[in-house]
C-alpha cells in the first residue's frame, strides 16, 4: 500500500483494504482492496460479505457502516 496516494484533481486517492478478522480463531479470513477514487468502503464490505455464509454469524463493524 505504500505510495498508493495520489493527488487527482485537488482530491486525495489512495488504495485502501477492508479486512474480515475472525476473532475466536486470531487470523484474517478475507481481505479486499479499493481504489477511493472508485469505490467505497462501505461497498467493499457489502461486497466481501456478499462473499461468505453468515447465518448465526455476529458481524461487527464501525459506526460508518449502521443504517439510518
Amino acid at each position: 500500500m505504500r505510495g498508493s496516494a495520489a493527488q487527482l484533481d485537488g482530491a486525495t486517492r489512495f488504495v485502501t483494504q477492508v479486512t474480515l478478522y475472525a476473532r475466536e480463531l486470531g487470523v484474517a479470513i478475507a481481505q479486499s482492496s479499493f481504489d477511493t477514487g472508485e469505490s467505497h468502503e462501505r461497498a467493499a464490505l457489502k461486497a466481501l460479505l456478499s462473499t461468505l455464509e453468515l447465518e448465526g454469524v455476529l458481524i461487527q463493524a464501525d459506526a460508518l457502516h449502521t443504517l439510518t
